[in-house]
């Protein structure tokens, strides 16, 4: 019960999120028109795989670190991380005084909200790594939006809202919540986690977590490049009034996916922790109690986006009611996707970084390819029907990894198989 209370309350904040972004989207649609829209969609597309390229990894692992070393009591691994952390942000802030110098506005844009995004996603990493989820989510999934529309209406208002000026209010906005999260837990543990840096490590201990670093870095790019493929063929292959309207109905069907990975998240902590203590049989049960809890969390979110769906695609205009089939296309294939489970978090928890890239890789060259053949013959239903098959993909390919690797079944069918089991040997014995 408690497991469910704390992921309801984590999705209802996830989804405050996604609904407040997509507020952003259409007000910054209305306001910015459609090529100035479309310019600053594309900004923080690129922007944002950058980001996690520059991260190397390094936050994720943090929290993983972090999540072990509370299950092992050993935290010799921390100490080199965050020695890469604080390097990699002296790069970025390097970085960023060398584009204001040189007198480039675009990349001091880019430059600050890389920077800034960075900063943000260290932060919520350390809190994850200390099961705050929650709280860090209300930074992240609250606060930062709200105060994100507030700049822009104020800029609105101040009649200076441009791309560029949308862009650094991002930026803004991620400092100002990573600040924050610093206040609002007096003893942030950034501060300890940090206390090493001054010490001289192994070179081998540095070239461990880079290569690692690295894996995990090539498989976030990855995993967000999933979410942009089909913008990006879409724009190759279609008119940009089609590319406008898919994109509507995309991010809309993507509040499905924050339902299930809200779920997910909550539970990656504990995993970790279960899996480093070897204690099998309890994490197979959090394993079975998250795929369905997030199972019942996407249908929640389906029937949500359904009875929203025409109104929300009505705020753009009454064209982007076409995209109607392609939005049902997504959200019919994020139900099968959650049954499949938490297959990313069983993975990460036995450090199978390699895997994840693997898989995200493969996914995405089967989306890419599927789109490339659908689009031309079904424009936006094409691009639909690719993007959910990159997603079960990803999914299956990680459930039987996972398995095979860890002896965890992730999905529902496990679930439902074990839990028949009992009943299946009193038959036998009956019998």
């Amino acid at each position: 019960m408690g497991q469910f209370l704390v992921s309801a309350q984590g999705t209802g904040l996830r989804l405050f999120s996604v609904i407040v972004n997509m507020v952003i989207g259409i007000v910054l649609a209305r306001l910015l028109g459609d090529d100035g829209f479309g310019q600053y969609v594309s900004y923080l597309a690129f922007a944002g795989l950058l980001a996690s390229i520059c991260a190397l990894g390094l936050p994720a692992m943090l929290a993983r670190e972090v999540a072990l070393a509370r299950g092992t009591g050993q935290e010799d691994s921390i100490a080199p991380i965050a020695q890469m952390i604080l390097a990699t942000l002296a790069f970025l802030i390097l970085a960023l005084l060398g584009v204001f110098l040189w007198g480039s506005q675009s990349g001091f844009l880019l430059v600050f909200f890389v920077l800034g995004t960075t900063c943000l996603s260290i932060a919520t990493n350390i809190f994850n790594g200390f099961e705050r989820v929650v709280l860090g989510q209300w930074v992240g999934a609250v606060f930062r939006p709200l105060l994100a529309i507030a700049f822009f209406f104020m800029l609105a208002w101040t009649q200076v809202l441009s791309v560029n000026t949308a862009v650094f209010a991002q930026g803004l906005t991620a400092f100002l919540a990573t600040l924050l999260l610093f206040m609002v837990w007096p003893r942030p543990p950034l501060l300890r986690t940090l206390r090493g840096y001054w010490y001289r490590l192994p070179v081998r201990d540095y070239r461990q977590v880079f290569q690692v670093g690295l894996t995990f870095a090539f498989s976030q790019t990855l995993i967000n490049a999933m979410t942009q493929i089909d913008i990006l063929i879409m724009t190759a292959l279609r008119p940009s009034d089609e590319v406008a309207w898919y994109y509507a109905a995309a991010r809309a069907s993507f509040v499905v996916s924050f339902f299930f990975g809200s779920v997910c998240k909550i539970a990656e902590p504990r995993i970790i922790r279960l899996y480093a203590a070897d204690d099998r049989a309890e994490m197979q049960k959090v394993v079975h109690r998250t795929v369905l809890l997030g199972i019942a969390m996407t249908i929640l979110a389906i029937i949500i986006a359904l009875l929203l769906a025409r109104p929300y695609l009505l705020f753009y205009g009454e064209e982007y009611l076409t995209a109607m089939p392609a939005l049902v296309i997504l959200l019919v294939a994020m139900l099968f996707s959650s049954m499949i489970g938490p297959a990313e978090q069983v993975l990460r928890a036995a450090r199978a970084d390699s895997s994840i890239l693997v898989v995200a890789g493969i996914s995405v060259g089967c989306a890419a390819l599927l789109a490339f053949l659908l689009i031309p013959l079904m424009g936006m239903n094409g691009a639909a029907i690719a993007t959910g098959a990159q997603f079960i993909i990803f999914q299956g390919l990680q459930a039987y990894r996972a398995w095979k690797l860890t002896g965890i079944g992730p999905t529902i069918l496990h679930a439902i198989w074990q839990r028949a089991q009992p009943a299946l040997s009193n038959t036998k014995d009956i019998s």
